[in-house]
C-alpha cells in the first residue's frame, strides 16, 4: 500500500536517513499477469458473472492506478524500478554496497504470492549483506508456515540482526519455528500522527456531501453476505450518502486516489470495512467504524490481532446479526497504541543503530 511506504519512509528520514524506494517491476511472473488477464477475459466473455465484472471495470482500474502513480511520483522519494531478478543478479551487488541498511517488511512481503523461490530471495533481502538487513513490520498472511515454504523461512530468519512482525502470531510462527524472537510492531501507517496525513490529504475531484459514510471492502466478500452487510450499511447510516472506495464497478469512486482516501476517512461520518488499512485509519481519525470478516485465512487474523491490542476487539461483526454499538474510548486505545508505537519505535531506532 502506498501509505505504508510513505509512512515509514517519513519514520525513517526523521531519524536521519535519506531513504530510496524500490518498486519491484517483478519481470519474472509478467507473462504470467498476462495469461491469467487474458484468462478472465475470456471467461468473461464466455458469461461468467465474477469476470464479467472485471471486464467491465477494467477502464476504471486504469484510471484509479494513475492515481497511485501520481501519489508515488509526489511523495516518495528517489524511486528505484527493479525486477525481482534484476535485484538478486550477482553481477548488479556492487550497486547495493552503498546503502548503509535495506528494509522489508509493513505487509505480507513473506506469503509468496508468485509461488516462486525468486520472490522470498527477493523479499528476504538475499541481494544484500546479512548485517544490513531490516525487517519492519512484515506478515506472513496465514497462520501457519507453509509446508513448501519452511526451509526458506529457516534460511532466511535467522540472518537478520533482529526480527519483527505485525501480528503477534507471526511472532509465534517465528519462535516456534526457529526458537527466534520477534518484536511485535505497529504497521508503520500507525507510526505516524494524524497531521502526518492531513498535510497530505486532498479532496476528491467528485462531489462529497458535508455527511457521509464509506464502505471499504476487499474482494473476498462471500456473495451470500452482500445483502447482510449492506443492510448494516444502511441501518447504521441511514439518510447519510455512503461512498463505495473499492468497487471497481464504480467508475466515479473507484479513482479515489491515496491522498483523496486519506481525506474521506477524515470526514466520514462512519466507516465500514473488512481492510486492515481501512480499519487503521478509521482509528487513525478516530471515527466510528464496524470491522468486517475476511473470507481468506490469515487476513481475518490481521485484524483481529490490531484491536485486540487496542482493547477494541468488539467492534469485529462477528456475522451474528448483532451490530457493535456505542461509543470508542479513544483516550484509552491511543494509550495503548501510544505505548506500541514507541516499542516500535525503539526497534526501529536498534536496527538502525540510531542513538
Amino acid at each position: 500500500m502506498a501509505l505504508q511506504n510513505y509512512a515509514l519512509q517519513v519514520a525513517v528520514q526523521s531519524l536521519g536517513f535519506n531513504v530510496y524506494s524500490l518498486h519491484d517491476r517483478n519481470a519474472s511472473s509478467y507473462f504470467l499477469r498476462i495469461i491469467k488477464k487474458c484468462a478472465k477475459y475470456v471467461l468473461a466473455l464466455l458469461g461468467s458473472k465474477k469476470y464479467r465484472k472485471q471486464l467491465s471495470g477494467k477502464n476504471n482500474a486504469k484510471f484509479h492506478g494513475k492515481k497511485f502513480d501520481a501519489f508515488y511520483k509526489k511523495y516518495l522519494t528517489n524511486i528505484i524500478s527493479i525486477s525481482r531478478s534484476e535485484a538478486l543478479d550477482p553481477q548488479n551487488k556492487s550497486q547495493w554496497d552503498k546503502f548503509s541498511y535495506a528494509i522489508v517488511g509493513s505487509d505480507m512481503v513473506w506469503h509468496n504470492w508468485d509461488n516462486t523461490d525468486e520472490n522470498l530471495d527477493f523479499y528476504y533481502l538475499s541481494f544484500v549483506l546479512p548485517e544490513k538487513r531490516v525487517c519492519y513490520a512484515p506478515s506472513f498472511g496465514v497462520r501457519k508456515f507453509l509446508k513448501k515454504r519452511t526451509k526458506f523461512h529457516k534460511k532466511y530468519l535467522p540472518t537478520f540482526k533482529k526480527l519483527s512482525c505485525r501480528e503477534s502470531s507471526c511472532c509465534e510462527a517465528i519462535r516456534k519455528l526457529t526458537g527466534l524472537d520477534a518484536v511485535h510492531v505497529v504497521d508503520p501507517s500507525l507510526l505516524l500522527q494524524a497531521e502526518n496525513y492531513r498535510v497530505i490529504a486532498k479532496k476528491p475531484d467528485y462531489d462529497v456531501p458535508e455527511h457521509f459514510t464509506i464502505s471499504y471492502f476487499i474482494e473476498d466478500v462471500e456473495e451470500n453476505r452482500l445483502d447482510e452487510f449492506n443492510g448494516i450499511i444502511k441501518k447504521v447510516g441511514g439518510n447519510l450518502k455512503n461512498i463505495d472506495i473499492f468497487n471497481i464497478n464504480d467508475v466515479e469512486h473507484f479513482s479515489t486516489g491515496p491522498d483523496e482516501f486519506l481525506w474521506l476517512m477524515d470526514h466520514a461520518d462512519y466507516i465500514f470495512t473488512n481492510s486492515f488499512h481501512g480499519t487503521v485509519f478509521s482509528i487513525m481519525f478516530k471515527k466510528p467504524f464496524i470491522a468486517f470478516q475476511r473470507v481468506v485465512d490469515g487476513m481475518q487474523n490481521k485484524i483481529s490481532d490490531l484491536l485486540s491490542t487496542l482493547g477494541i476487539a468488539g467492534r469485529i461483526y462477528q456475522n451474528d446479526g448483532k451490530i457493535p454499538e456505542g461509543k470508542i474510548d479513544y483516550d484509552s486505545v491511543y494509550e495503548k497504541l501510544n505505548i506500541r508505537r514507541e516499542i516500535s519505535l525503539n526497534y526501529l531506532k536498534e536496527c538502525l543503530n540510531v542513538k
